[in-house]
């Protein structure tokens, strides 16, 4: 991201995804268009077709399920009754209005976007600010051609073509001097007013409400979309396991739980880069060029400011630490002589799983092991591993294959070869040779992690003790365990 003000470059920041361990180690700039494509065909892979045209009247909860009146698009009127209802119908959502849920919060300013095709020569692997006294424009690249989409955050009285492309051409020579700048008129353009609303509870009974639905904010930091989705996927998991009967409908109260504090901080984010970058006194925009400035020039604060940027951006440092369904049982081990640092890991339940890569071909990694929709139970065997702890392990898989089979994908962890072909046999064992792994998760000793389908640590348990992982997961989906535990020598 290049900043312009004043006349000069201000400052050049970089998004530092790569120090989240993520295969994807920078921001696309995709339209929603592109990604909706994309989410259709894969439905459509399945067997799932969207019903595009229809609309919701109204509905009515039972006790055991919602009834929606629907209109189709050839204008007949039917009924739809399931088990549960999802809102993702927008910032102006029928679902949560029949709801009564409150839209709290305040409209803050009137903003712009168009689409122009740009001839310049500022290059795409950025986007570009540009802050002008009379307000910024924000230019963000598209992959086809010169187009580019332009951000105006002070909107003048004239929004015809002609006045809206003299504007944004005025505001950006005003400040940018390598070059003579031309906006053409737009090919596309659209004026709105910002929103910063959110509700208190995204869950109604057997109804929810999920992105823009249960809250909307400035569009500057590109996380709308982001955020929405991974409101769908926190709570497609949990639908999914309640269907199913493998948990009571008390595990999906943890939606609002998770995702209500984080929509907040988005909205708060938002709210406070709306304000860097929109028009104050003269005063406060000199204050923040020169913070700008510094920010720029001096090396531990730009990367401490490079990496807020990300953080915000990305969204990849959102954790669930304080959810009523993340816990541990965890005992840190006593160092051995000899045997380097004591049991602990920084991958803490809540937090996302980052993608530690513990060996040389693609199965090791730890997004290669959390393929799929089930949760992953990781057992780790130990740096330090006996014989009679590797038959251990063999009683605790049979024991999680009968009790939460639907649940959990196993995968065994061990830096031994000669534990891999003792365990092979009972599940998928990969091999840790230099340890890397046991080591980041601090698994000094047999270790058990459970990642959930989203990609969080839900639960870890070190020593392993089946006890504690049959009263984690009765905690988890509201049921007892269904079978005898087994009996047997786990510690």
């Amino acid at each position: 991201m290049n900043v312009y003000a004043a006349g000069k470059h201000l400052a050049e920041f970089h998004f530092a995804i790569h120090a989240y361990e993520t295969p994807y180690e920078y921001p696309l700039f995709c339209s929603q268009v592109a990604v909706e494509r994309v989410l259709t065909n894969h439905l459509a892979e399945h067997n799932v077709r969207i019903e595009w045209g229809s609309e919701l009247l109204s509905f009515t909860q039972m006790p055991e399920h919602v009834s929606a009146q629907i209109r189709g698009s050839d204008g007949q009127e039917y009924s739809i009754d399931a088990r549960y209802l999802v809102g993702c119908d927008g910032g102006h959502s029928r679902v949560r209005k029949l709801l009564h849920l409150p839209f709290e919060g305040l409209p803050d300013e009137t903003w712009m976007v168009v689409d122009v095709n740009l001839d310049w020569s500022l290059p795409k692997d950025s986007l570009y600010a540009f802050l002008s006294q009379e307000g910024t424009v924000v230019a963000f690249p598209f992959p086809e051609g010169k187009r580019w989409r332009l951000l105006e955050t002070v909107v003048g009285e004239k929004t015809d073509a002609t006045s809206v492309a003299a504007r944004f051409t005025r505001k950006i020579n005003d400040v940018y001097k390598t070059e003579q700048v031309t906006v053409p008129e737009p090919l596309w353009m659209s004026t709105f007013t910002i929103q910063q609303r959110q509700v208190p509870n995204m869950r109604a009974g057997r109804c929810f409400v999920a992105g823009d639905a249960a809250h909307v904010h400035s569009p500057a930091s590109g996380q709308g979309m982001n955020t929405g989705i991974q409101d769908a996927f926190n709570l497609a998991w949990k639908l999914a396991l309640v269907i199913r009967g493998q948990a009571t409908d008390n595990l999906l109260n943890s939606y609002t739980a998770e995702r209500e504090p984080v929509a907040s901080k988005v909205l708060h984010g938002a709210f406070t880069f709306t304000r860097v970058i929109g028009r104050d006194s003269l005063f406060k925009q000199r204050l923040r060029n020169l913070l700008l400035s510094i920010a720029n020039t001096v090396p531990p604060l730009h990367h401490k400011v490079n990496r807020q940027i990300t953080t915000m951006l990305s969204e990849l440092d959102v954790a669930y630490m304080q959810s009523p369904i993340v816990a541990q049982d965890w005992r840190v081990s006593v160092p051995t002589p000899g045997k380097g640092r004591h049991a602990n890991s920084e991958l803490l339940p809540g937090k996302r799983v980052p993608d530690i890569r513990f060996g040389d071909t693609e199965e090791h990694t730890l997004f290669a092991l959390m393929k799929g929709t089930r949760h992953t139970a990781l057992l780790l065997t130990g740096i330090e591993t006996s014989a009679e702890q590797s038959i251990s392990c063999i009683s605790l898989i049979e024991h999680l294959r009968q009790q939460y089979d639907q649940w959990l994908q196993i995968v065994l962890i061990t830096p031994s070869e000669q534990i891999q072909q003792q365990l092979q046999a009972y599940a998928p064992v990969l091999i840790d040779a230099q340890g890397t792994l046991h080591r980041r998760l601090g698994a000094q000793g047999q270790t058990l992690y459970l990642f959930r389908p989203d990609g969080y640590v839900g639960y870890r348990n070190q020593p392993v003790q089946v006890a504690s992982i049959d009263a984690y997961m009765q905690q988890l989906s509201g049921m007892p365990a269904t079978r005898k535990t087994v009996e047997g020598g786990v510690s």
